[in-house]
C-alpha cells in the first residue's frame, strides 16, 4: 500500500478557528511539519532551530 502514497499532508479543521486566525495557526506549524515530512530519519533539532530562526528573521512568523 505504501506505493500509493504521493506525499505528506497537513490538515487544519477550521470549525473551531475563526477565519482571520487560520494563517496564524497554520504557518508556524508548517516548519515542524516540513521537518518531519521531508527530513531524513536522522533529524537534528539544532539544525531545525537554526533554520527556524532564519525564517523568523525573514519575517515568516509575523502576526497575520
Amino acid at each position: 500500500m505504501g506505493d500509493r502514497f504521493l506525499g505528506p499532508e497537513a490538515a487544519l479543521w477550521t470549525e473551531t478557528v475563526p477565519e482571520h486566525r487560520v494563517m496564524a495557526k497554520v504557518l508556524p506549524r508548517l516548519t515542524a511539519f516540513a521537518e518531519c515530512a521531508w527530513s531524513s530519519a536522522e533529524r537534528n533539532y539544532g539544525d531545525y532551530q537554526r533554520r527556524k530562526s532564519l525564517l523568523r528573521g525573514a519575517g515568516y512568523f509575523e502576526e497575520f
